[in-house]
């Protein structure tokens, strides 16, 4: 072997190790390797705390990769103050609340749209017994299978569009929606 051989082995063990950034110190200067160094050690634990704070596993995923681009976005300011792993953990949180809010607001408009169209006036008393029946109920249901249900039968979506907007499998689209009609009925029919 020549001599470089092992000046050349230490070079590829040292990319091969992951480079602890735990204590910020010994931070690469270029900004893709500082990025990737910082996820290399951190995503697990950001992963975690995302997923700590909201209910979807993707959703957490999509927060925080979305804060590993805001730091490589960001990366001349954030490497100034020496504390990229501060950045990414508020990043990760403001991100999560973000994710919150919207739900939240969604599922507001949702249910302040559940005013049926206006029945004959022989009817209108019966529907509006039943219809603050089932709204009743409705807001007792597990989250998802109430959203479930809103989509479809007051929406009118199929369980494709359904899937699509909520962002998991039509088959739990299905799922969701067999258990909270079950509750739905199990309810009215003890009424």
């Amino acid at each position: 072997m020549e001599q470089n051989a092992p000046g050349v082995a230490a070079d590829l063990a040292a990319v091969q190790r992951p480079v602890d950034v735990s204590q910020m110190t010994d931070l690469p200067e270029d900004r893709d390797a500082a990025v990737a160094a910082l996820f290399e050690v951190h995503y697990r634990q950001l992963l975690a705390l995302a997923r700590r704070l909201l209910d979807d596993p993707r959703d957490a995923e999509d927060v925080v990769m979305d804060s590993f681009v805001g730091l490589y976005r960001k990366w001349g300011s954030v490497r100034r103050t020496d504390n990229p792993l501060c950045y990414l953990r508020a990043s990760v949180l403001n991100g999560s609340r973000n994710r919150l809010r919207r739900l939240r607001l969604a599922t507001a408009r949702l249910f302040s749209q559940f005013e049926p169209p206006a029945p004959a006036a022989e009817q209108s008393a019966m529907l509006h017994v039943e219809h603050d029946s089932v709204v009743r109920v409705l807001h007792g249901l597990a989250r998802r299978q109430r959203e479930v249900l809103v989509l479809r039968y007051y929406e009118q979506l199929s369980e494709a569009e359904i899937a699509a907007t909520l962002g998991c499998s039509v088959g739990s689209v299905k799922t969701h929606a067999s258990r909270g009609l079950q509750t739905v009925a199990e309810h009215l029919r003890g009424m």
